[in-house]
């Protein structure tokens, strides 16, 4: 939602990547997933950037991994 830019999720200790399916918005819209991979053990932060097509707009969303 871009109305939310903070989630979280509880993973099992075995879980050291997650997935996520981010849609934009505009399909033009770029989106990349950072710190998704590699997952330890106590809190992981996940962030999804979407920029916009021409580049000038840029939105985080930050995902807490625990």
């Amino acid at each position: 939602s871009p109305e939310v830019t903070e989630y979280s999720v509880n993973v099992g200790l075995s879980v050291s990547r997650i997935t996520i399916n981010a849609l934009p918005g505009n399909e033009n819209s770029k989106i990349t997933v950072l710190n998704n991979e590699d997952l330890k053990e106590g809190e992981n932060d996940v962030i999804i950037s979407v920029v916009s097509q021409d580049g000038k707009k840029t939105a985080d969303y930050r995902g807490l991994a625990v």
